[in-house]
Formats: structure tokens, sequence, C-alpha cells
């Protein structure tokens, strides 16, 4: 039973288009956009299914249709799955009159075009969590996101209290400038490998300088993620590894 488009305003009631189906098997085969279908109004006892079955199947085939269940069958168990499986509604044929019909449908679209506002919305929430974690999973102690060009268009609080600087500090060196001299070509480098691989990480291997002159050791992997609209820049993600490396060659001293 097709009525208007699910977020259709009230007016399209009245310009309502129905269309019948005799079983499970019709109703699936409609020429008609099955989104497009506001509301069906379902009896359970078809020649190709009864009972449940009949619900779950017509369930599958219009998910975002609002359901009622109209039957011969006063069956409290049965009405209680349909409800929970996603039926709006349960009536039994003997207990309906035109007046209460017409609510029960104008009511159960209602509720559904509510339910659909509730999804768009929890979808939207989760949009921006994804977002969000677009950004987080390539955090990192050391954290950078480049242009195309290398020029700097974010860069971690973390990044710059570890190497001494405060956040108040404009003049303060970013980027490649506060790489290791030694080690600017070589990020250089890894930066340009990078834009010619969209989405691969690559490995990121080298020396920070902090304010106070001393040298941090940095390890992790630059990712161009400029067609992540999310992102869109290159992220430098690294750590802080010195303790690791100075272990290593207090080892070799040794």
């Amino acid at each position: 039973l097709q009525l208007c488009l699910p977020d259709a305003p009230e007016r399209a009631y009245a310009s309502a288009e129905i269309h019948h189906a005799t079983s499970v098997k019709e109703a699936r085969q409609l020429a008609l956009d099955h989104a497009s279908v506001a509301m069906v109004l379902l009896d359970l006892n078809l020649p190709d299914g009864s009972g449940l079955a009949t619900m779950l199947a017509i369930r599958e085939s219009y998910p975002d249709s609002a359901i009622i269940v109209l039957t011969g069958f006063e069956d409290v168990g049965l009405a209680v799955e349909a409800l929970r499986a996603g039926a709006q509604n349960y009536l039994t044929k003997d207990e309906i009159d035109p007046s209460r019909l017409g609510m029960t449908l104008r009511f159960a679209i209602e509720r559904q075009q509510f339910i659909h506002r509730l999804r768009k919305a929890d979808r939207d929430v989760q949009e921006r969590d994804r977002r969000s974690h677009a950004i987080t999973e390539h955090s990192a102690d050391l954290l950078t996101i480049r242009d195309a060009h290398g020029n700097v268009m974010y860069e971690s609080s973390v990044k710059r209290k570890l190497l001494g600087y405060g956040l108040d500090e404009v003049d303060a060196p970013t980027g490649f400038d506060l790489v290791h001299p030694d080690d600017v070509d070589a990020t250089r480098d890894v930066f340009e490998a990078a834009l010619r691989a969209p989405g691969v990480p690559i490995k990121l291997t080298g020396r920070f300088l902090r304010k106070d002159g001393s040298i941090i050791h940095v390890k992790g992997h630059m990712t161009n993620l400029l067609e992540v609209p999310e992102v869109q820049g290159v992220v430098s993600n690294v750590h802080d590894v010195t303790e690791l490396v100075e272990a290593h060659e207090r080892l070799r001293s040794s």
C-alpha cells in the first residue's frame, strides 16, 4: 500500500496511490520504488506465507515503510512478535471501523517518519564520530598535518610541549624547521613519496631538535590523506623513541 514518500508532507496523503498484492511474491515484484512506500497494510495469512514469516518477508522488502498488521487471528503472542519485528501496529479485522483505521494509518506513518528522523540523527552522530576517528587513528605524540606543498596546517600541542615550546610562542619554528638539519632532506623525501602513494603509510624515522638544542629521536609514518574529506592533508604520525635509541647506544658501547 503506497501512500506517499516517508518524509512527504501530510497533504500528500490526499493523493495517495494504492497498490494491491495478493501474495508476498507479488508484493515483492510490484513495479514501484519500494523506498517510496510509506505504509504497508498487511494480512499475515497469505497463499505463500503465514504468521510472523509473512511479516519478516515484507519487512525485508519494505524496510523503510510503516507496517500495520491486519489479521483475523486474535493472537496476543503473535501480535507482540510482530511489533518486536518492526510492525507499527497490530489490528484484528473485527475491531476496526473506517474512522479508527484512518487514524491508525496516519499515526503509523507519523511514527515511521519520527523513526526516520531518529535514524538520520544517529547517522549524523556516527558520521561526526567517524570524522573524529579519522584524525584520532592517525594521531601520536608528535602529530603534524601538511598541505600538498608541505606547509603546516596543524601541529599538536603535545608536540610543541615535548619540544620545549609554549602554545603562546607564535614565532616558534614549525614543520620541517623542527627537524634536525641532517634529517631534513630525508624527511622531505618521505613527504614526496607519500604524495605519490595516497593512503599508503610511508615509514618515517629521524630526529627533532628541542628548544634547548637537545635531540629527540622519532619513528612512525607519513600518510597522504589529502583525499580524505575529514583530514585533507599529509599526516606525519610519529612517536618519541629517544629512550629506546639511547638504550641501544649504551648497549653497543658496553
